[in-house]
């Protein structure tokens, strides 16, 4: 079964769209139509280059860098987003890390930065974006 999707003028934030799995569905959004935030913290070579594939293909995207985990880079990440295209139809939490510990020895450093981003990220960016995904009737 095939699913087309239409999503010409709206904007998608997709955090963590440098790599694996937020990669993956902002290249999607992207082939649906959608103007998409290539939401990253590091890897700012990997997300200008998701950015220029799309644009390659016909789409519209940028790469944005914020550490998610921080509340005032995840109210910038939105507002990036809006002064680039003005509104925001769609969120995509993708951000995510996970760093190997030794079972029975693990870190609590590594614990809080895994939570920070994986938990507080999510809820930082999602309700920095709620209201203009209201208006936008996302």
């Amino acid at each position: 079964m095939s699913l087309k999707v239409d999503l010409s003028g709206r904007t998608a934030l997709v955090t963590g769209a440098s790599r694996g799995i937020g990669r993956a569905v902002a290249e999607l959004l992207a082939r649906a139509g959608a103007r998409v935030a290539v939401g990253y913290r590091a890897d700012a070579e990997a997300a200008s280059r998701v950015a220029r594939e799309v644009g390659s293909a016909g789409g519209e995207a940028k790469a944005i860098a914020a550490d998610v985990s921080d509340p005032g880079e995840a109210r910038r990440l939105v507002g990036d987003v809006l002064a680039a295209w003005g509104r925001l139809d769609i969120l995509v939490i993708s951000a995510g890390i996970w760093e190997e510990d030794e079972a029975g020895a693990g870190s609590l450093a590594t614990w809080d930065r895994t939570i920070a981003v994986n938990l507080r990220g999510a809820f930082l960016v999602t309700d920095a974006a709620i209201p203009h995904l209201e208006v936008a009737g996302g």
